[in-house]
C-alpha cells in the first residue's frame, strides 16, 4: 500500500511505501523518515499534519523491530535474595558447589592432604596426578565418582585417591567401586576460602563485564556515526571509479569513527561507564549536529 505524503523540504508530493522508511534517530530511539523523490531530504513520518494518513513512528516500530535488533533494555532487580540453595557451609556439606572450586582448592592446599607434589587440574582423565603417575580424582560427593562412569573407565585404572567435598561416607557395599584411599576436605577451611575467592572472582568479572560494556557502547555509537555517513555518502554503492568525497570517506583507514564516538561522549558528557547508563539518553539530534559539525554541513 502506498502513502500519499508531502515534503516538509520542497513541499512536494508523492506516492511512498512502508518499505522505504530508514531509521535516522537510533536503535534506543528510532525514527523512521522516508528519502523525498523530488529533494532527496527526508521525511520524517510524524512531522507534518499533512502526512496523517502515513503510519507514524510508533506504528512503524512494532512492525519493525529488526531496527532495534531484538534489544531489549530491561530493569535491573536490586533485590537481594537468600540463596535457596543454602549457605557455603550447607552446600559444602552436601556438595552442591561446582567441582571446579574444589579443584582450585586442592591446587592450593594439597600439602596438607600429605602429597609433596601435584600436577593437574587436567581437562580429561584424573583431575591431578601425584609422583610415579599416581591418579587423583575429585568430586564433589563419592557418588559422583560411580554416576560419572570412572570405575569402568581404563583412563582412572592408575587413580588411587578421591578427595571429597561433601562429608558423606559411602556404604561397605560401594567401596570397591571406588579408589583405595577417600580423602575429605576439611571444610572449616574451605568455606571460608571459597568466600573470599568467590569475592575475587565476582570483582574481577564485573570488572571484566564493565571493560565489554564500554566496548560495545562505544560500539554501538560508532555504528551510528557510521550510518549516517552512509545516509550522504555519493558512492555507497560503489558505483563510482572516482570518489569526490574521498577525504572523509569511511572506507578509508585513517578516518576514526571509533574516535568520534570516544569523542562524542565526552563532548555531550554522556557517562557510558556507569552501569545505569542508557542509550535512551542520547538524542538523535545530539548525534546529527555533531555528525554535521565534523563534516562541515
Amino acid at each position: 500500500m502506498e502513502y500519499n505524503v508531502t515534503c516538509t523540504s520542497c513541499k512536494k508530493s508523492g506516492l511512498y511505501d512502508k518499505s522505504e522508511c530508514e531509521n535516522i534517530g537510533t536503535f534506543a530511539l528510532p525514527i523512521f523518515a522516508v528519502r523525498c523523490h523530488h529533494c532527496d531530504k527526508f521525511i520524517k513520518t510524524d512531522s507534518d499534519d499533512s502526512n496523517r494518513s502515513f503510519p507514524k513512528n510508533k506504528d512503524l516500530l512494532l512492525e519493525r523491530d529488526i531496527e532495534t535488533g531484538g534489544i531489549k533494555i530491561g530493569t535491573r532487580n536490586k533485590k537481594i535474595e537468600k540463596n535457596k540453595k543454602g549457605n557455603a557451609v550447607e552446600r559444602a556439606d552436601k556438595g552442591d558447589i561446582r567441582e571446579y572450586w574444589a579443584q582450585q582448592f586442592f591446587k592450593e592446599y594439597f600439602k596438607d592432604y600429605g602429597f609433596k607434589k601435584v600436577n593437574g587440574p587436567f581437562d580429561q582423565g584424573p583431575d591431578f596426578t601425584t609422583i610415579g603417575g599416581i591418579g587423583i580424582e575429585i568430586e564433589r560427593t563419592w557418588k559422583n565418582y560411580i554416576d560419572h562412569g570412572h570405575p569402568t573407565n581404563k583412563n582412572f585404572s592408575k587413580v588411587k585417591y578421591l578427595i571429597v567435598l561433601s562429608s558423606a561416607k559411602p556404604p561397605a557395599s560401594k567401596l570397591h567401586l571406588l579408589p583405595e584411599k577417600i580423602l575429605y576436605l576439611d571444610r572449616d577451611k574451605f568455606v571460608p576460602w571459597f568466600r573470599e575467592s568467590c569475592r575475587r572472582y565476582s570483582e574481577n568479572k564485573k570488572a571484566e563485564i564493565e571493560q565489554q560494556q564500554l566496548t560495545l557502547r562505544l560500539e554501538l555509537i560508532k555504528g551510528e556515526f557510521y550510518r549516517r555517513w552512509l545516509f550522504v555518502c555519493p558512492n555507497k554503492d560503489g558505483d563510482m571509479a572516482i570518489c569526490p568525497s574521498c577525504q572523509g570517506c569511511a572506507y578509508e583507514p585513517e578516518f576514526d569513527f571509533y574516535e568520534w564516538a570516544v569523542e562524542f561522549t565526552f563532548y555531550y558528557d554522556h557517562s557510558i561507564w556507569d552501569e545505569e547508563f542508557s542509550f535512551g539518553q542520547i538524542k538523535p539530534e545530539t548525534l546529527d549536529d555533531f555528525f554535521n559539525k565534523k563534516f562541515g554541513f
